[in-house]
């Protein structure tokens, strides 16, 4: 077989071992809200209205700032948020779930200090102000999921 040949057939095996491997990463898009995955525990993808209801509720807040190119934020959300310990936690808080895929959500990378990349699950008061000690950054098991909510009720007297 001449080099040409091999090359040409080098790169057809490549060229659609690549279109695989994305069309399995377009089928894995995480949902803006976890209702689709049949669960009650409902998230906001406005943060607006989100941020709105905690306070007229007086509710601690959790959001969960995503893309579908983070294999951690993906891990997280199977993992972590969709465990029932965790949901159950959860129902308590106002929860908005951000897609940064997303134009309407860019102004949250600066208003948030999101340079250090995604996962970003941050915990914020009814009045909308950031536990930055609490802020996760990585993907974190259910049960140490759980420890940080402990640490973030304790530390704003819930």
């Amino acid at each position: 077989m001449s080099k040409a040949v091999v090359w040409s057939l080098l790169i057809v095996v490549l060229i659609g071992a690549g279109a695989f491997i994305f069309a399995q990463d377009e089928e894995s898009e995480l949902p803006d809200t976890a209702p689709e995955l049949g669960n009650d525990v409902s998230w906001f993808d406005d943060h607006a209205l989100g941020l709105k209801k905690a306070s007229d509720e007086s509710r601690l807040i959790v959001i969960d700032a995503w893309a579908n190119w983070c294999s951690s934020c993906k891990k997280l959300w199977k993992d972590t948020f969709m465990n029932p310990r965790v949901q159950e936690r959860l129902k308590s808080y106002v929860r908005i779930k951000l897609n940064m895929d997303e134009k309407k959500n860019v102004l949250y990378w600066e208003q948030y200090s999101m340079n250090g990349g995604l996962p970003w699950v941050g915990f914020l008061t009814p009045d909308g102000i950031v536990h930055e000690e609490h802020t996760l950054r990585d993907y974190e098991a259910p049960d140490s999921f759980l420890e940080r909510l402990d640490a973030f009720e304790a530390s704003v007297g819930r």
